[in-house]
């Protein structure tokens, strides 16, 4: 059994197919889809969606990207808009974000972009608070900036946390696995792109019980259907697991069933 530990079905063409990729999950053995919100809109629509569809579970959160283009003055009234859904939407919500760093889309102007990055650590800080308070795993989202979140995950006192989409190398692996014992790792199907080999040596590396797998639908196409498909959908998180299968050495049965424990008992299914 199988769950996609990160799409957005709501974004892009997917979101015009999400019955059918939903019918797809149950056709292949997947228990659950987690559906992650990046904004207050978002994340009601993710909630919208796991009220709509028993497969379906929400997490709640204000991405980096767009954490990075609010005024702070905004903190206050956007975490209570957030702690209101925690507060009557419990039931659906499993997980806190995706929140974190980005500085790859920062702005082209350097003062801006002083400022923006300035916002992502002041959003990161105040919704690592909420999830805290609310004893809610983490998913961490992190892109050209790997010293600036090992350093703010090191302050934040967050111990059951996941790095989504992981693009670092094996020393970052272990600096996170130094900051939390209950950390995890996340693999897309970056995984499958033949020029991601630094990532491949991670993923046969750390032990099987620290990583969890996902697509971040409808981003990221598995490497061989990128000429055939025109958007991922969760299940082919499939072809990251059948990845895995190729480059580490346990059989498929005990790498899926250790996948699906740890998601489970990451995101308390």
């Amino acid at each position: 059994m199988f769950i996609d530990t990160h799409s957005h079905l709501y974004l892009w063409e997917l979101q015009y197919h999400i019955p059918e990729a939903i019918e797809h999950l149950r056709e292949n053995n997947f228990s659950h889809t987690i559906q992650i919100g990046t904004s207050v809109e978002t994340s009601e629509i993710c909630i919208e969606l796991a009220k709509k569809y028993d497969i379906v579970r929400a997490t709640i959160g204000i991405h980096p990207c767009e954490a990075q283009d609010i005024p702070v003055e905004k903190i206050p009234e956007q975490i209570a808009a957030l702690e209101n859904m925690l507060q009557t939407e419990l039931e659906h919500i499993v997980g806190f974000g995706e929140i974190g760093f980005d500085h790859y889309h920062l702005s082209s102007d350097a003062s801006e972009a002083t400022i923006q990055q300035w916002r992502q650590i002041e959003w990161f800080r105040a919704q690592v608070q909420l999830a805290k308070k609310y004893n809610l795993p983490v998913v961490i989202h992190t892109r050209n900036c790997s010293e600036l979140t090992l350093a703010e995950l090191a302050h934040s006192g967050l111990s059951v946390f996941v790095i989504h989409c992981f693009s670092e190398d094996w020393s970052f692996a272990t600096k996170i696995f130094d900051i939390s014992a209950w950390a995890k790792i996340s693999f897309t199907n970056i995984l499958t792109y033949s020029k991601s080999v630094q990532i491949q040596e991670v993923a046969a590396k750390i032990p099987l019980d620290k990583m969890m797998i996902e697509t971040d639908a409808p981003y990221l196409i598995p490497e061989w259907l990128k000429w055939k498909v025109s958007y991922c959908e969760p299940v082919h998180s499939l072809h990251v697991f059948q990845k895995l299968c190729e480059i580490r050495n346990e059989t498929p049965e005990i790498i899926e069933s250790q996948l699906w424990n740890s998601s489970c008992n990451f995101f308390h299914l």
